[in-house]
């Protein structure tokens, strides 16, 4: 770790997925942000995925979706990856949280979830 993207430094790995890894990353002034990695060799069609995704996430607002703060090439020089920068969303992950919850917390949690996924939809997002 250590690896400056953005102007942030790489703290470590918060997941991966099959198309992209999430770092935590913090800000010269101290912010911890999460920063998507989406590579760009691997075919015409996943580059326009990544770019697609920056441009989906400058069009998405609604309070159950992490706001997306900003969006680059990296490296600089002879770019291999794009960048998206999200706010940072402390807390457990659905399956940490849903043990021990009454049936109606879980459903309010769910509801939230799909409103957010509503949003997407209407995007565009499948």
């Amino acid at each position: 770790m250590g690896t400056r993207i953005g102007g942030d430094v790489v703290e470590g790995v918060l997941g991966r997925g099959g198309f992209a890894t999430v770092y935590r990353v913090r800000s010269p002034e101290g912010y911890v942000s999460a920063l998507k990695l989406l590579p760009l060799d691997q075919g015409p069609e996943r580059a326009a995925r990544a770019w697609r995704e920056v441009s989906l996430g400058t069009r998405l607002c609604h309070p159950n979706l992490a706001r997306q703060l900003g969006a680059g090439q990296w490296p600089h020089d002879k770019p291999r990856f794009v960048w998206v920068k999200f706010e940072r969303v402390d807390g457990p992950t659905l399956e940490e949280w849903v043990p021990g919850r009454r049936l109606g917390e879980v459903v309010e949690r769910m509801l939230e979830v799909v409103r957010a996924l509503a949003v997407m939809h209407e995007a565009g997002v499948v």
